[in-house]
């Protein structure tokens, strides 16, 4: 197992935080996962995939929220 991969704990985790965050707490974090899975996807895919996966999860908060993600 990839160390680096999202587990379902992590997904867990995120939902919670979104749960807590403002709407500008939710657009800056998505845009930070964002930027850090393209500063390590050409060294390390699973790293990068796992802060897509976290940017996701917060781009569902803010969709459920009736933003736009």
């Amino acid at each position: 197992m990839d160390t680096n991969a999202a587990t379902p704990e992590n997904f867990d985790t995120w939902e919670r935080k979104a749960r807590n965050m403002t709407m500008a707490q939710l657009v800056w974090s998505r845009a930070d996962a964002i930027e850090a899975a393209r500063a390590v996807e050409t060294f390390d895919s699973a790293g990068a995939g796992r802060y897509i996966d976290e940017a996701c999860t917060y781009g569902r908060e803010i969709a459920r929220r009736g933003g736009v993600a």
